[in-house]
């Protein structure tokens, strides 16, 4: 970078630089329930599943380190092969102790090895809009039922059909 500098032919109006850095992770919550290698290998279900995600669970480098008088990568994690798996409503919603009426589905909480599969964006992609539902559904349910609702959402993915509940929701204007 200190010899060539940007290039010169790319984002000419920011003298090089994107107008945007991509950051793979950031900050995520950390709720009731957390997403971790386990539920990526299938050893741990989740049963209140949202949604799914299957891509290999993946860690860039962490360093570049010299060994023998040369350089190697260290900390790279590339671990694939298993099934789709369920993505928790646990996962997607801070604790109640902590916020109410809010929905988290990109910074959930997950381990950094889990947050490598899920946050493929093929995957979030196709379960955003089942993660959309989630509030949609329960606010009218409970507004409908007069003071709480039972209900039961059913997701259809490509390899199957998921099904979430029941979730108990209390309408705060007891209606």
């Amino acid at each position: 970078m200190q010899t060539w500098g940007p290039a010169k032919d790319e984002f000419m109006d920011t003298e090089g630089w994107p107008h945007q850095l991509y950051v793979r992770e950031a900050r995520r919550m950390v709720s009731d329930y957390v997403m971790t290698e386990h539920n990526c290998r299938g050893q741990v279900k989740a049963e209140d599943a949202v949604g799914l995600a299957a891509y290999t669970m993946d860690s860039h480098n962490c360093r570049r380190i010299v060994r023998n008088g040369q350089a190697q990568n260290e900390g790279d994690v590339q671990v694939g092969g298993f099934p789709p798996y369920p993505i928790s409503y646990e996962a997607i919603v801070p604790k109640a102790s902590e916020c109410e009426n809010l929905v988290v589905p990109v910074c959930l909480s997950a381990t950094h090895i889990a947050y490598g599969s899920i946050r493929i964006q093929s995957f979030d992609s196709k379960n955003a809009g089942n993660r959309a539902l989630i509030p949609t559904g329960s606010i009218q349910d409970a507004y409908n039922a007069d003071t709480t609702a039972n209900y039961r959402i059913t997701f259809v993915t490509a390899s199957g059909t998921i099904n979430q509940g029941p979730i108990t929701v209390t309408a705060s204007d007891g209606r």
